[in-house]
This record gives C-alpha cells, sequence and structure tokens, in this order.
C-alpha cells in the first residue's frame, strides 16, 4: 500500500487519502484528550501528558531518497504524530531483538 502521492508538476510528495484519514483520526483524539486532560486530572488524580501517536501504515521498502525525505518532512512537521511504515516496524523489531540476544 502507497502512502505518499506523487505531484509529479511539483516533484513532490503528499499524505494518500488514507494517510490523510489517519492523521485526521489522530489529531480528533489528542483534541478531545485536551478538552477532557483538566478533568481527568482532577477525577483521577494523574498527570496526564500529551501522549505520542505511531500511525503504521504501508510499506517503504520501495521507496527511494525522495520518498524517505518526503516522509521525514512530513513527520518533523507533525507534531505527536509519527508516521512509520510495516516493514520499519518489523525492521526496529527484529534490531531491538538482535541487540538484547
Amino acid at each position: 500500500m502507497t502512502f505518499l502521492n506523487t505531484m509529479k508538476a511539483y516533484k513532490s510528495y503528499y499524505p494518500s487519502p488514507d494517510l490523510s484519514s489517519a492523521i485526521g483520526q489522530c489529531l480528533y483524539y489528542l483534541e478531545k484528550l485536551d478538552v477532557y486532560k483538566l478533568t481527568l486530572q482532577d477525577e483521577y488524580k494523574v498527570k496526564i501528558l500529551r501522549p505520542r501517536i505511531k500511525i503504521i501504515i504501508g510499506s517503504s521498502k520501495n521507496f527511494g531518497e525522495e520518498e524517505f525525505k518526503a516522509l521525514m518532512m512530513l513527520n518533523s512537521n507533525l507534531n505527536h504524530i509519527q508516521i512509520i511504515s510495516y516493514d520499519y516496524l518489523l525492521s526496529s523489531g527484529e534490531k531491538m531483538i538482535e541487540n538484547h540476544k
């Protein structure tokens, strides 16, 4: 599944409709948490920090340098949201397991 689309006229990339929808859903959850944060802290006597959300979507194994740059730029401009691919998640997990052997 491709999660970055190409805008050939500008030689740039933008989020696919599925990724845009996932980002919108994350923003909604972050907004709701902000609205209810003080109520939850008062009621449950816990400190609530703003969470980081990871969106795990698609594959990046066929990405070239430009796609990776576009993903890095997108991630750097999203507050509290990180986009990673399934194959990146798998690779990270394999590296963690290998380091703990």
